[in-house]
């Protein structure tokens, strides 16, 4: 039985091409089928010139033209759009269609009743998802939702997942998950809201990890963990793996990771140095909300100059849209942080209400409004809407010149398409291939009517 796993990108304006979408939950789905001895089953991958370059019509074709038994799809808010209008067209063609990721909740209607899959995967997928490809197989009757209960130890497969990994060889990155499981529990995140207790990657297998991966032509390293520093001890033995083969090899990977802020001190700014990280990213999420983490903990200006000092970008996350934060309080933390000169180096996200979150429970139980489709953003809540989040976007804009744009925003033919006539529109839907940093610029047509030209 042919099985070919999909995992669409996150939508990308910044780059060339695409970078970092690795099949990494295919892969493992895979070094679960080959220890446990899975029988009759072939399981592959798109290729990413494909996931990476196509668009949704292309993919279908190409996947049709490869004939699998069985097409799944990792569903996220960025891609589960294109994975129902995809998957309807393999299900004409009898391909039977699965999809598990964050999106597949019990309440999430808008997925679950599209159409577009025969099975729904709940959780942590890779075990399952054997275990689903078996009956299929088998050819036994199975349940339309299915929900994992069981805990996944990443060390069953995380090793043998980096001596099998190819993706590096399309970007010259590398992804090592050495934790899975989040002890905080914020209330707006959904990540694995199910798990219970953390599985961490034995540090055995992270230093023969470690000398593989330095190995390798690689040029940057994703450490994949919501929070590297929750664990002191354990972080200080990682970053001592990740010293000793940068010095053993001489191999200058760039490092990134996401923290805690509050849990760093200078000693570990020094030894992230050391250990070759370019980057890191922290959420500190609001300055004025009960929502918001580490402030007040430490003096933000302060922990951001320590890490620029020591050669590491600091990537500071907030969230805007959280009950309570007024337009009035996002200014001051507008201007609060442009005074530190430390602006450049924060992101400010619309605040999404993602499913099975605390804070979609308070909204709905508040009356407050969010879209009930994706991303889910938020549109009122007790002090501020919609027109507020905008406001506060172009006050970065015109007052403090921090904009998202002006990186890609060149005249260069190969970047974008600009379409002046119905001949110019239909030559690109014609066209299988599409740049995955390309903007359509509309001169003479109306915005709906150009997306739905590209849904047909």
């Amino acid at each position: 039985m042919k099985v070919l796993l999909v995992n669409l990108p996150i939508p990308d304006v910044y780059h060339d091409y695409q970078k970092g979408n690795h099949g990494i939950s295919a892969d493992y789905t895979r070094c679960l089928a080959g220890k446990r001895g899975v029988e009759g089953i072939v399981i592959s991958k798109l290729q990413r010139y494909v996931t990476d370059n196509y668009n949704d019509s292309a993919i279908s074709e190409t996947i049709m033209k490869m004939s699998p038994d069985v097409a799944g799809f990792s569903s996220y808010l960025w891609n589960v759009d294109r994975n129902i209008s995809i998957a309807k067209r393999l299900k004409e063609k009898e391909i039977v269609t699965i999809t598990g990721g964050p999106e597949v909740y019990r309440d999430n209607s808008y997925l679950l009743e599209s159409g577009a899959f025969d099975v729904f995967v709940q959780g942590e997928g890779e075990i399952l998802l054997n275990d689903i490809l078996s009956q299929l197989y088998k050819k036994q009757s199975i349940e339309k939702y299915k929900i994992n209960n069981e805990y996944i130890d990443i060390n069953e497969f995380v090793e043998e997942y980096i001596n099998m990994a190819d993706d590096y060889l399309y970007d010259r990155m590398a992804y090592v998950e050495v934790e899975r499981g989040c002890p905080f529990n914020c209330e707006f995140c959904a990540y694995d809201r199910t798990r219970k207790k953390r599985s961490t990657l034995d540090i055995e297998k992270f230093g023969r990890i470690t000398d593989a991966v330095y190995s390798r032509d690689i040029n940057e390293l994703y450490l994949l963990a919501p929070t590297l520093n929750s664990d002191k001890k354990y972080f200080n033995a990682m970053l001592e793996n990740l010293i000793g083969a940068r010095n053993k090899t001489g191999n200058n990977i760039k490092l990134f990771g996401e923290l805690r802020s509050e849990l760093v001190d200078a000693e570990d700014i020094t030894r992230m140095k050391d250990a070759g990280f370019d980057s890191i990213e922290f959420g500190v999420q609001s300055m004025n909300s009960e929502y918001g983490k580490n402030t007040g903990k430490y003096n933000l200006p302060v922990f951001t100059k320590s890490l620029i000092d020591n050669g590491i970008t600091p990537i500071i996350d907030f969230i805007m849209g959280f009950p309570g934060e007024s337009r009035n309080d996002l200014l001051q933390t507008v201007d609060y942080l442009s005074d530190n000169a430390i602006l450049d180096y924060c992101n400010f996200y619309h605040l999404q209400i993602l499913h099975n979150t605390a804070i979609r429970n308070s909204f709905i139980g508040n009356g407050f409004s969010f879209q009930d489709r994706p991303p889910y953003l938020m549109l009122q809540n007790d002090v501020a809407g919609l027109q507020d989040i905008k406001g506060v976007y172009m006050y970065l804009e015109d007052k403090k010149d921090f904009s998202y744009r002006e990186e890609f925003m060149v005249n260069d033919p190969e970047k974008f398409y600009v379409l002046s006539n119905a001949d110019d529109l239909n030559i690109l839907l014609d066209t299988s291939y599409y740049h995955s940093a390309s903007f359509v610029m509309t001169d003479v047509f109306d915005t709906d009517d150009l997306i739905n030209s590209f849904k047909k």
